[in-house]
């Protein structure tokens, strides 16, 4: 009986995080109420309120939730991989992270609404980027640590692969132009922004 309420439980979460994540890519969070949440994932205001304690809360778990499904968590960064083949796999997963329309939608909404609502800029990037730094400098650290790169900041290390795999893409989609690479460029872009970063810290 417990197993099968943790199950309905689990899938009830997962409903209010897809509702939650589909209304904030639309409207913007300042723009969505938690009624319309419980609405979308057909279940009541008070469930939405049992699993989440404030929309703050549900928003800063749907970035957690998008960082999670495209393996973005630390026992995602193994050190047992090769750096080569590991960096190339995270690049692939990070950019079609970054360039989906729910992430490009929900930064363009944080971007908008900065001085009305800053605290919602604040919440995307703690939960997001700053997380993902941490991530990244954290297995690079453990990489230095080893002497399988040799750099002398690794948080500085960090920052350079993560805005490198941004691409003009990024860029464009943030403006809502259309994306000019097509699968085979993006990968020829990951793979030679990979090998340019570890020739240069590669000891």
């Amino acid at each position: 009986m417990a197993v099968v309420a943790n199950d309905r439980k689990s899938k009830k979460r997962s409903q209010i995080l897809e509702a939650a994540a589909e209304l904030f890519m639309q409207k913007g969070l300042e723009n969505t109420s938690m009624d319309e949440v419980a609405v979308q994932a057909g279940v009541s205001k008070q469930t939405v309120y049992s699993h989440f304690g404030s929309k703050n809360d549900l928003f800063v778990h749907c970035i957690e939730d998008r960082c999670v499904s495209a393996q973005m968590t630390e026992e995602n960064f193994e050190m047992d991989a090769e750096p080569e083949q590991f960096l190339l796999g995270f690049a692939r997963r990070f950019l079609d992270m970054i360039l989906s329309p729910e992430v490009r939608h929900v930064y363009c909404s944080c971007v908008r609404s900065s001085e009305s609502h800053p605290e919602l800029s604040q919440l995307y990037y703690e939960a997001g980027p700053k997380r993902m730094m941490e991530l990244v400098t954290s297995y690079l650290t453990r990489l230095n640590d080893a002497g399988v790169l040799t750099m002398p900041d690794p948080a500085i290390a960090a920052q350079q692969l993560l805005l490198m795999l941004h691409t003009v893409d990024k860029m464009r989609g943030d403006l809502g132009l259309e994306l000019r690479m097509d699968e085979s460029q993006r990968e020829v872009y990951v793979q030679q922004t990979v090998t340019m970063f570890l020739k240069g810290y590669r000891p």
